[in-house]
C-alpha cells in the first residue's frame, strides 16, 4: 500500500474517527491507478507464541494482489487500498486461509463543510488476546463518517459516526461476535490557520452475540481536543478526557471499573523532518472489554507506538517502528507488557520490480502469570511486481 493510502484507525472508547478526518483531509492524494502482485516468505520461530518449552516454529507464505487506486476531481477524492490474496503454513498447526485487507475512501469538499467516508473489510487469523493465544479466524468491517461544518471563518463543527462488526468463524467463536457503533458531535474554534481547538461529546455501544462470555457495553465521552497542521510538514491531533463504562447487564455489571469515570487520550503525530525522513507517533489510553482468559468485565490498555521512514535514495527506503503496550485487568490476574521491534528494507530492483526484507521482535510479561510469558523472533523476505 502507498503512503497515500487511506488506513482507519482502530475504534476505543473515543473513536479514532476525529483524528482519521484531520490526518486524511490534509493530505495531498494524486490520481494513481497501481495493481501489484507480491509473494513474501516468513519464518517464525515460535508461531504458537508458547512459553520457551512449549514453543513451535513454522513457515508462512503469502500471495497478495495490491490494490492502490485513487483518483483526485476538483471537489471530490475517491479510491480504494488494500490487499487480496491466500496464507498457507508449512509444519505449523494452521490451515491456509484467505488474506483480505481492503480500505474505500471518499472525500468531497463543499461550500458548507468537507465529507469523508471511509472504512475497511479484514479478514484475519489471530490470536484471541496475549493469554488465550488459540487462532482465531475473523471477518471485521469497519465504516466511518465525518462531516465537518467549516463555512465560519472561527468557529466548526464536527460530526463523526462509525460502525465495527467483528464476525467469527468456527461455533466455539460465536460468543465473541459483536456490533460497536458510535457517534460524536464535536463544536471547535480556529484559533489560527494552523491550530483548532474543541470539545468532543460521544457515545459508543458494544453488543454481543449473546452473553456467555461478554456483556453489553456503552460508553460515554467527554473530550478536549487539538489539532495542529504546518501544511505537509507536520500534522498532530490531541484528544484527552473522561469515558464513562457502563455495563447493562449480566455478570459484569457491578464488575471492578464499572459505571466509573476513567482517563482516556490519544495523540497522533506526522512529523516530516526532512523530506526524505518522516516520524510516526501514537500514544494511546483507553478502558475496554477484557478478552483474556477467564476475565469478564474492564481492563485498561496503554499502547505507544514511535515509527520512522527514511528515504535513503530512490531506491531504497528504510521502516522501523518501536512499541510499549501495557494492559491493566481490572479483573482479572493478567496484567502484561508487550515489547515490539520492526523492521523493513525495501529495494527498488527495477522500476516495477521491488525486494523486502523484514525482522520482528516481540516479548510479552505478565505481572503476576510469569510461567506464561514468551517471545518471538520473524524474519520475512519478499517480492513485489506492479503492472
Amino acid at each position: 500500500m502507498s503512503l497515500f493510502a487511506f488506513v482507519p484507525g482502530k475504534l476505543f472508547a473515543a473513536s479514532s474517527t476525529l483524528q482519521d478526518y484531520f490526518f486524511e483531509s490534509a493530505k495531498i492524494l494524486p490520481d494513481n491507478f497501481a495493481i501489484g502482485l507480491s509473494e513474501t516468505v516468513k519464518f517464525n520461530d515460535n508461531i504458537n507464541k508458547g512459553t520457551r518449552s512449549k514453543s513451535h516454529s513454522a513457515w508462512e507464505f503469502n500471495s497478495d494482489v495490491n490494490i492502490d487506486v485513487y483518483k483526485t476531481l476538483s471537489n471530490m477524492t475517491y479510491g480504494i487500498g488494500g490487499s487480496l490474496g491466500w496464507n498457507h503454513y508449512h509444519n505449523g498447526n494452521r490451515s491456509a486461509e484467505p488474506d483480505i485487507d481492503l480500505s474505500p475512501y471518499f472525500n468531497f469538499d463543499q461550500a458548507l463543510g468537507n465529507l469523508m467516508l471511509g472504512g475497511g473489510v479484514t479478514y484475519k487469523d489471530e490470536s484471541l488476546s496475549s493469554s488465550d493465544r488459540r487462532y482465531a479466524k475473523y471477518f471485521d468491517t469497519f465504516l466511518q463518517a465525518a462531516y465537518d461544518l467549516n463555512a465560519h471563518e472561527r468557529y466548526g463543527m464536527l460530526i463523526s459516526g462509525d460502525y465495527n462488526y467483528r464476525y467469527y468463524k468456527g461455533s466455539e467463536f460465536h460468543d465473541k461476535n459483536y456490533a460497536k457503533y458510535g457517534l460524536s458531535l464535536a463544536p471547535y474554534y480556529v484559533l489560527s490557520p494552523k491550530t483548532k481547538a474543541g470539545l468532543r461529546l460521544g457515545y459508543e455501544q458494544t453488543d454481543y452475540r449473546n452473553r456467555r462470555l461478554h456483556d453489553d457495553l456503552e460508553e460515554i465521552y467527554l473530550n478536549l481536543f487539538v489539532n495542529y497542521q504546518v501544511s505537509l510538514k507536520l500534522n498532530m491531533t490531541a484528544e484527552a478526557g473522561g469515558t464513562r463504562s457502563r455495563y447493562k447487564s449480566g455478570s459484569s455489571r457491578g464488575s471492578n471499573g464499572d459505571d466509573k469515570i476513567s482517563a482516556n487520550y490519544r495523540l497522533g503525530m506526522n512529523y516530516n523532518l526532512l523530506s526524505n525522513l518522516i516520524f510516526h507517533l501514537s500514544l494511546l489510553h483507553k478502558p475496554e472489554d477484557s478478552f483474556e482468559l477467564e476475565a469478564r468485565g474492564l481492563s485498561q490498555t496503554n499502547e505507544s507506538y514511535l515509527g520512522m521512514t527514511w528515504i535513503m535514495n530512490p531506491k531504497l527506503r528504510l521502516h522501523q517502528q518501536l512499541g510499549f503496550i501495557f494492559k491493566d485487568e481490572r479483573n482479572s490476574s493478567w496484567d502484561h507488557k508487550q515489547f515490539e521491534y520492526d523492521l523493513n528494507l525495501s529495494y527498488a530492483l527495477r522500476e516495477r520490480l521491488h525486494l523486502n526484507a523484514g525482522y520482528t521482535y516481540t516479548t510479552t510479561h505478565f505481572k503476576y502469570e510469569d510461567d506464561s510469558n514468551y517471545k518471538s523472533n520473524e524474519v520475512s523476505l519478499g517480492v513485489s511486481w506492479q503492472f
